[in-house]
């Protein structure tokens, strides 16, 4: 039997949401089950290292560290599907803060201050523009037939 940690992130432009997950695997391909389970919110703060620490202590979790940390973040651009967040990842990801100012930076922060906390977690990430990937592209005149543009609906306050 393997027991196996889960934090998902979710950072916002005013609050960072965790949850952590512990999951219990029988054998090969057997489906996971869910022992437990513990969520918090708190606000983002400036040092994202002390943040995720205070979210830590929020969620009452004493384990070391996870074995597999999940971030969403808001602006994939042509990155479509979760996938391994390296540091190739987070230079794409980078190019896209002007897309989403107020929440871009910030979640990348703290997915770079996960990496350096938990450097042998396996680091995974989702895109919100991901559930808008299968809108067909836009029809545009011929003189913008070389901006690679998508529809991307996004939320407003």
């Amino acid at each position: 039997m393997t027991t196996r940690r889960l934090l998902a992130l979710n950072v916002g432009s005013s609050t960072l949401k965790g949850a952590s997950y512990l999951f219990n695997t029988e054998g090969h391909g057997a489906q996971s089950r869910l022992l437990e389970r513990s969520r918090a919110e708190i606000p983002v703060g400036v040092d994202a290292q002390e943040r995720l620490a205070t979210l830590l202590e929020a969620l009452s979790e004493p384990w070391p560290s996870p074995d597999v940390v999940v971030h969403r973040i808001v602006h994939g651009g042509d990155l479509h599907d979760a996938r391994s967040l390296d540091e190739t990842v987070l230079a794409k990801l980078d190019a896209l803060v002007p897309f989403a100012p107020l929440h871009q930076p910030v979640a990348l922060a703290f997915a770079r201050a996960a990496r350096m906390r938990w450097p042998h977690a396996r680091q995974g990430v989702a895109f919100d523009t991901d559930f808008h990937a299968s809108l067909a592209p836009l029809r545009r005149p011929k003189r913008l037939t070389t901006w690679t543009g998508r529809r991307c609906p996004a939320h407003r306050r």
